[in-house]
């Protein structure tokens, strides 16, 4: 009893948050609720999804943390290079996203944070995007502003919630409309393919 309460008001808290940010949702497929934030002062909107699913923390954390193990990561990543994963915790990569012409690639440095909530049992990583730590290529556009938080959180019963939020601005000359009519495509590919890869 006491485990279902739990379990209720976690949801419930849950719920509670992402109506109290803003978040409104937009879509449902495939089992993954898609939702979308407008920030203040801000063109560009934020994403988040979320989806349940038989596994547990440590495995799908296991999956998420494993920045050598990117060849799920999408089809539009075109090279990862781990910076340091000398702590577990804390990790720093660098990516080069692929972008079809006229449009020039992206690349984007990331310092990466995981922490345990001692109350929640929930495993998240935090990222954000960093400068100074590789120089700028002259065939890419430099991301600076990025953000994205991944959150497992234990339901009970064997079931997990995964829910992967966050925001990027691409920079250069791609509107900001068109971003945002493609932002839910990033988190429903990517927790189709953590569930895929997870789910027990």
């Amino acid at each position: 009893m006491l485990r279902k309460t739990f379990v209720f008001f976690t949801l419930l808290f849950s719920l509670f948050t992402s109506f109290s940010q803003g978040w409104t949702l937009v879509k449902e497929k495939e089992g993954v609720l898609l939702y979308t934030r407008s920030d203040k002062g801000d063109e560009l909107k934020s994403y988040k999804g979320v989806v349940d699913f038989h596994s547990t923390v440590d495995k799908v954390a296991a999956l998420i943390s494993d920045v050598h193990n990117n060849n799920w990561w999408g089809e539009d990543v075109k090279e990862v290079k781990v910076l340091s994963d000398e702590n577990p915790n804390h990790f720093r990569y660098y990516l080069v996203y692929d972008l079809s012409w006229p449009l020039s690639d992206r690349d984007l440095v990331v310092d990466a944070l995981a922490t345990h909530d001692p109350v929640t049992h929930a495993y998240m990583i935090t990222s954000r995007s960093i400068e100074g730590l590789v120089p700028e290529q002259k065939d890419h556009v430099r991301i600076t502003s990025y953000w994205q938080k991944w959150t497992v959180l234990p339901l009970g019963k064997g079931m997990v919630q995964v829910s992967l939020e966050g925001s990027a601005d691409p920079s250069g000359n791609i509107p900001s409309w068109l971003v945002n009519s493609a932002i839910t495509d990033t988190p429903y590919k990517i927790l189709l393919e953590v569930r895929k890869r997870c789910a027990e």
